[in-house]
């Protein structure tokens, strides 16, 4: 129904050369329609012939465009697949014709039209099933199941029974009798109130929605709202109001360059709207200002649209080009010169239908009583202006009045209108001032008009004028002014835009704008979409694809069996892949950063599966685009959103998960590159070089084939157990062939230890406690050698505890094994045993021979604590865990956001002075130690969604009392406090105020059930699907109940069986 009231009823159509009406139903092609200003075009038709200077077209309800398009019916369009902005030539149905005169033929109608395929698209959609509806299917399904197998036991149960007396001992009876019982049973099991309660749950939704303004027609409706992830809306007339109104008007003031800008109020055609001057609201300015009055004269009278109101709507709708009605609309907010005008204006209030049709012309139609319009020059492309010669009836001077492009009518002017000296010459000055603010407006994505006048012009208009020479009389022009107009954004668009997001709800712009097109730019900056517009060229796909490493059928397999492979499955039709590409191959070139410094092994890369069908099939792809990730060839986890937001947060976070777990293993991946280039310094390449001064880092190295993967898991176990003892590597020797030649592998898999001294083979069972005993004999290796610079960067860059042995020469195996056993235990990746010849760094620490070198680097190199207790596991572990870890980290305004918008919980220590910095510090250290520990936190795995992830800041509240005033609505005399922030509803919890809750001895205990609390809602979904769950729970119940009925059914049966044949058994012997 809404497509049909775009089709108008009637078209004037020439057959045998007679002008007639006919219902436009009755069109067919061939026939020859006239067409005029104002007309709706009843059918798809080919321009043929245009009667007029110009010929243009409203087109926006079928390309979104707000502007109307000019149309040629002497241009030839040769591609067949043109769009339908390129198809100028073809008029096509439900479109207005906005200026100008012409005939068209028809070649096209009814559904076979443009508009016609829109209505066949939208009616032959196939709906999906909603959420709601597929778990009621699922749950009907297994209750189906249920029942069935309720009603085959009771009738099986009961098969002992069939040839009882009650029925004479027939078998037959006696087995339909049980299985009408089982019926029964299953009829009395099936929840007929189901689908009461659910129509129930709707309802009340609809009724919310009522209550919001939102009337819903389709109960089902309700939960497909509420299941809305992604909402696409049409950008013209839908986000903005398809009615092109004059923003701002700009005018000279005086000779000096003093300049007037006016703001215009109004998004629509209503005539009414505010005009501000310096934020003040302007009474009828054309009254008090001659140049308003002028540009008011010039957009009046070279006009053809009008404004007229539809009751039935209750709308003001154009009849014309867009462009022109908004001028109509801007000379009726002006008001006029005239007590007699402005006194109706003032009068009329719009209330009645009478006043708002006597308001679309008032102004407009007492200009032109003033004026006669001699001759109109039409427009032109070559000069970009229009102009109408008009005669004064007041004062008999006749004017040729001009409008059109401000380049074009700026260079043709030589004076200018201004208000306080009249008009005066047009100086470089201000002409440089009129630039500039047409330079402005057209970044602010404002469509501008020109206005300028020839006084007392010598053009005749009885002599017949040549198109030609129009530009000739549209010199020596004066300068009038300036309006910026646009398709304005609705005013509710900006609220609802907002709700979507606080709801989570992406939203979509479709509009057949070009991407750098201005206006659409400041709409989207309007409703708060996006930063920028989420559109990518051609020729930027093509260059982001000349960056990314591809991946096909040849080189698939291969490629993703050695290491970690992210590969995002792409389509070159899919538009979200073509928006992550770009996005993709700054990823591409970030990991490769990443991997130069790390010197891991993963890899990036992406499969056209438009060219490599088979690789993409053999995956079971379900859409695009998709992002896997694999370890060693097998599939490890996938990406559930395919926005390019969400894709690359999951990429990213995959890295760092699968960086950080192989890294806490010691298990790297070496190529030839990386093994020299890890190796060269201490391990060399040609192998049997002796080195008497110290032991350097020894590695165990894997060296094996693609093709032998039995011993792998037994490799990753021993790699973890041996993290703090020695470094684990592997060489596929399929690809670094040269490397396994080099060491003098002749069978897969081998095990070497390789260091300076010597490379020793494994000659045992590879079991794990064969493969422990193995290193142990070579522990030294694992140890450091180290200068001061290396330890202090270090020191820098981790939050580390060192071992730092003084005597690095003959080291104390059993003190760096007790080390290292603690370190293992508190599962801390950022332990290092270091061996150091520096005497002055020793020094600094206040080590020596006979003291415990143990030092806890924290705050990247800013604070150092040293173990100065007892060298036993007892006392040094709880040392250890006091220092190490976990952290609590201190924010500051500046990178706040980077912890309080995170998507973890955050707990937060807000400290009134620096004097309550360590105790309150402390507590809250204690509070994060038994979080994590009642949680099974590992710091070194935080990135793993199967943890919870809690982060522990402080802030300094005495340094900024403004910050936290405006943030959490408290002053630096109600703290200490501690707050609690919820991701998943973004507000903070007071949990703590001054004294009790921060010196509570259950502190940790106080925190836990606060977290607790929150953590349960970040876990609660919303919707109607709480209520079905609730259903499924009751139903469960009377399943429950049924069959304790059937057991007492079945097994008390022989007691009624007795009480009920004894009598006729009696009746018959009487018999």
């Amino acid at each position: 129904m809404a497509l049909k009231e775009y089709t108008p009823d009637e078209a004037k159509v020439i057959r045998n050369g007679i002008v007639s009406k006919i219902p436009s139903e009755d069109l067919v092609p061939g026939d020859i329609v006239s067409l005029a200003s104002g007309d709706k075009v009843p059918a798809d038709c080919r321009l043929v012939e245009v009667s007029s200077s110009s010929f243009k077209v409203d087109q926006s309800i079928l390309t979104g465009e707000s502007i109307a398009v000019s149309k040629d019916a002497d241009v030839i369009v040769k591609d067949d697949k043109a769009i339908k902005q390129d198809q100028i030539n073809i008029l096509f149905s439900g479109t207005t014709v906005a200026n100008g005169k012409g005939h068209a033929v028809v070649v096209k109608t009814g559904s076979n039209t443009a508009i016609g395929d829109i209505h066949q698209n939208i009616t032959n959609q196939i709906s999906e099933k909603t959420p709601l509806k597929k778990q009621l299917d699922d749950f009907g399904d297994q209750l189906a199941k249920i029942i069935t197998i309720i009603c085959i036991l009771v009738w099986l149960i009961n098969i002992n029974h069939f040839t009882d007396p009650t029925f004479h001992g027939n078998w037959l009876r006696g087995a339909v009798y049980y299985f009408k019982i089982a019926v029964a049973l299953a009829v009395a099991a099936i929840p007929e109130g189901l689908s009461a309660v659910i129509t129930t749950c709707l309802s009340l939704g609809t009724k919310k929605m009522a209550a919001e303004g939102a009337i819903v027609r389709r109960l089902n409706s309700v939960e497909t709202l509420g299941c809305t992830s992604v909402i696409c809306s049409d950008k013209t007339g839908t986000l903005t109001t398809n009615q092109m109104s004059v923003k701002k008007v700009f005018t000279i003031s005086n000779q000096n360059g003093k300049v007037d800008e006016y703001y215009i109020d109004g998004s629509t055609y209503r005539p009414r709207g505010d005009v501000k001057k310096n934020g003040s609201i302007q009474e009828t300015p054309v009254k008090f200002n001659p140049v308003l009055k002028e540009l008011s004269n010039i957009a009046s009278l070279c006009n053809e649209a009008k404004i007229v109101y539809n009751p039935d709507h209750n709308t003001f709708s154009n009849v014309g080009e867009p462009t022109e009605a908004a001028l109509t609309v801007l000379v009726e907010k002006l008001g006029y010169d005239n007590d007699d005008v402005n006194r109706k204006i003032s009068k009329n209030t719009l209330s009645t239908v009478d006043e708002k049709v006597e308001s679309c012309s008032l102004v407009n139609d007492y200009i032109n009583d003033q004026y006669e319009k001699l001759i109109t020059l039409e427009f032109s492309r070559d000069r970009k202006s229009m102009s109408v010669l008009a005669k004064s009836k007041a004062n008999g001077s006749t004017d040729l009045f001009v409008k059109g492009a401000p380049e074009q009518i700026l260079e043709r002017c030589t004076s200018v209108f201004t208000e306080e000296s009249g008009i005066v010459e047009l100086t470089p000055n201000i002409k440089s001032l009129i630039s500039k603010q047409i330079n402005e407006w057209a970044d602010d994505g404002l469509r501008i008009l020109a206005f300028a006048v020839v006084k007392n012009s010598d053009l005749d208009s009885n002599a017949k004028i040549d198109s030609k020479n129009f530009s000739q009389y549209e010199s020596n022009m004066v300068f009038v002014g300036l309006t910026g107009m646009m398709d304005p954004p609705r005013k509710e668009v900006l609220d609802s835009i907002r709700k979507c997001k606080e709801a989570g709800i992406r939203v979509i712009v479709i509009t057949g704008d070009n991407k750098f097109n201005k206006t659409w730019s400041i709409l989207l900056a309007l409703v708060c979409l996006i930063s920028g517009i989420a559109a990518i060229t051609d020729e930027e796909y093509e260059e982001a694809n000349k960056k990314l490493f591809f991946l096909n059928s040849q080189n698939f397999k291969s490629s993703i069996s050695n290491g970690i492979w992210i590969v995002f499955f792409g389509a070159t039709w899919c538009p979200h892949c073509r928006h992550l590409t770009p996005d993709w191959a700054k990823f591409q070139a970030a990991a490769e950063e990443k991997e130069l410094e790390s010197k891991f092994d993963f890899h990036i890369a992406k499969v056209e599966c438009t060219e490599s069908e088979d690789v993409c099939r053999d995956q079971g792809l379900r859409g695009y685009p998709t992002i896997y990730l694999f370890n060693n060839g097998e599939r490890k986890d996938e990406a559930n959103d395919r926005t390019p937001d969400y894709l690359m947060k999951f990429a990213e976070k995959n890295i760092e998960l699968y960086y950080k777990d192989n890294l806490k293993y010691g298990y790297k991946r070496l190529s030839e590159e990386k093994l020299t280039a890890d190796l060269s310094e201490k391990v060399p390449l040609e192998i049997g070089e002796k080195n008497n001064k110290v032991n350097p880092e020894g590695k165990v190295v894997h060296l094996t084939n693609e093709t032998f993967q039995e011993f792998g898991p037994t490799w990753e176990e021993f790699a973890g157990k041996m993290k703090n003892k020695m470094n684990i590597g592997k060489v596929d020797c399929t690809a670094y062939q040269d490397i396994c030649n080099k060491y003098g592998v002749t069978g897969y898999p081998t095990l070497k230890i390789i260091d300076k001294h010597e490379v020793n083979d494994f000659k045992g069972i590879r079991r794990m406690e064969d493969l422990e005993k193995f290193v142990e004999g070579y522990i030294s290796s694992s140890i450091l050698v180290a200068k001061a610079e290396t330890i202090r960067e270090t020191m820098k860059n981790e939050e580390v505890v060192f071992f730092l042995y003084y005597n690095y020469s003959n080291p104390n195996v059993d003190e760096i094994k007790l080390f290292l056993n603690v370190v293992n235990e508190l599962n801390i990746m950022s332990a290092k045993v270091y061996l150091t010849p520096d005497e002055e760094l020793m020094t600094s620490f206040n080590i020596d021979e006979g003291t415990t070198g143990i030092v806890v680097s924290r705050d990247f190199g800013r604070g150092f604590y040293k173990y100065e207790g007892e060298y036993n596991a007892e006392e040094l572990k709880p040392w250890i865990e006091k220092y190490m870890y976990p952290f609590v980290i201190e924010i500051t305004p500046l990178n706040s956001e980077q912890y309080l918008n995170s998507e973890n919980f955050v707990v937060l220590a807000i400290f009134p002075t620096s004097d309550t910095k360590s105790m309150i510090y402390d507590n809250v250290r204690t509070a994060s130690r038994a979080w994590n520990a009642q949680h099974e936190v590992d710091p070194t795995l935080r990135q793993s969604e199967k943890y919870v992830h809690t982060d522990f800041v402080w802030l300094d509240g005495s340094k900024f009392p403004k910050y936290i005033q405006s943030s959490f609505g408290i002053n630096v005399a109600e703290l200490p406090r501690v707050f609690i922030l919820n991701p998943s509803t973004g507000k903070y919890y007071d949990k703590g105020v001054s004294g009790k809750f921060l010196h509570d001895e259950n502190i940790s205990v106080s925190l836990s059930a606060a977290m607790n609390q929150q953590l349960k809602s970040k876990n609660m979904k919303g919707g109607y699907f709480d209520a079905l769950k609730e259903i499924q729970i009751v139903l469960i119940i009377v399943i429950i109940l049924f069959a304790v009925l059937i057991y007492l059914v079945c097994f008390n049966n022989k007691k009624k069986e007795v009480e009920y044949y004894l009598p006729i058994k009696m009746e018959n012997k009487q018999a």
